[in-house]
C-alpha cells in the first residue's frame, strides 16, 4: 500500500521522560536538577535530547508536544 502515513512513536529515557514530567509542571532546571540529584548541565542535555526527539524549538514546545505524543497524561487536576 502506498500514500498513508505511518508515524513513528517517539522514544524517551526514563530520565527524559522524568525531566519531561517536571518541566510540564514549570519546574526550572535548577530545580529539576535538586529534585532528580543531578547537575544542572545533565537536565540541560535532557532537555536538548527531549528537543531533537520532539521537533521542538524551545522548552515550553517541548511540553506541548509531550502532550500530542502521548508521553505526559492529560488527565491532570488542577488544584489550588
Amino acid at each position: 500500500m502506498t500514500g498513508y502515513n505511518v508515524r513513528e512513536r517517539v522514544y524517551v529515557t526514563p530520565a527524559q521522560q522524568e525531566v519531561l514530567r517536571l518541566l510540564a509542571e514549570g519546574d526550572t532546571d535548577q530545580e529539576i536538577a535538586a529534585t532528580l540529584g543531578v547537575s544542572k548541565g545533565t537536565v540541560e542535555t535532557h532537555i536538548k535530547a527531549l528537543r531533537w526527539a520532539l521537533t521542538a524549538c524551545n522548552r515550553t514546545h517541548v511540553v506541548a508536544r509531550g502532550y500530542q505524543e502521548g508521553l505526559l497524561p492529560t488527565d491532570r487536576k488542577v488544584t489550588s
